[in-house]
């Protein structure tokens, strides 16, 4: 088998998705789960999820720029 392969990009996805969705079921049992919303947070950035602690922001690039925002992608 390869290393990587890119040919199923949408299995990462559903992972990252199941694994969010574990994190949540934990920080609901445990209470205070800030470690926990971290992880949903990177997880979430990392592969474009939208969840309860992230948020999606869809604009041009110029407006980024004369808004003066970083953005993950140019």
């Amino acid at each position: 088998f390869p290393e990587t392969s890119n040919l199923n990009p949408e299995i990462e996805r559903l992972w990252a998705y199941a694994k969010i969705q574990e994190l949540k079921t934990l920080v609901e049992q445990n209470g205070d789960g800030d470690d926990f919303k971290e992880a949903i947070i990177d997880i979430s950035k990392e592969y474009e999820i939208i969840t309860d602690y992230t948020s999606m922001l869809i604009v041009r690039e110029e407006r980024f720029e004369q808004l003066g925002i970083g953005y993950l992608y140019s």
